[in-house]
């Protein structure tokens, strides 16, 4: 699926690769192929099936919406795009400061996406251009953002959802963050310390 000059607006495109996701290839086909095998044993028809699995994506397609746009935009990579600007103006205000709140940003990328690959696309440039422009080791910052987006997997409220989707799970997002969010703090913290511990020596 692709989009061209979205809003009127020259070069703005959007492409969906849907034969790439694994949602198709293999974990539907896989469970297509177990439905068929153990069709005599299945307790539900397949079209209860699909209306189940309906119902309980439709809360979470909704709630995710609006950061995976998020996602699309900050993933953009010309001067005007807003991880070009975010990564100029936190480098201007924080300076060498910026390192303490590198793996918290690496976090803050899966908290809305729910990837550590997506948060290191949607912020590694942020990341390196910070480091270039406070004269620091571009590897420092990218090795804290990529420990901060591993953490953030515990606060993603993607991961959240779908997790409580799958097993049917009728708690708030709020309880669970109480519960994983203190485990992501701890790990950003210590990366930070052993980070700024070598910041001399790299």
């Amino acid at each position: 699926f692709q989009l061209n000059n979205i809003l009127t607006y020259p070069s703005l495109n959007w492409k969906f690769e849907f034969l790439y996701l694994p949602f198709i290839m293999p974990f539907m086909l896989v469970s297509l192929f177990t439905m068929f095998i153990y069709r005599k044993d299945m307790q539900r028809s397949p079209k209860d099936i699909a209306l189940i699995v309906v119902e309980r994506l439709t809360n979470p397609a909704v709630a995710l919406l609006g950061a995976l746009c998020l996602v699309q935009l900050l993933t953009r990579v010309d001067t005007a795009a807003p991880a070009f600007i975010l990564g100029t103006v936190l480098s201007d205000w924080f300076k060498e400061a910026f390192i303490i709140i590198s793996p918290l940003l690496g976090a803050l990328g899966s908290f809305f996406s729910g990837s550590t690959t997506v948060s290191n696309l949607t912020f590694g440039t942020i990341q390196a251009l910070a480091a270039e422009s406070v004269s620091v080791s571009k590897t420092t910052m990218l090795a804290l953002q990529a420990v901060g987006g591993s953490a953030g997997n515990g606060i993603s409220l993607s991961n959240i959802i779908s997790g409580c989707s799958v097993v049917g799970l009728h708690v708030g997002e709020g309880t669970i963050l109480v519960q994983t969010y203190k485990f992501v703090l701890s790990i950003t913290t210590i990366s930070t310390v052993v980070m700024l511990a070598f910041f001399f020596r790299f």
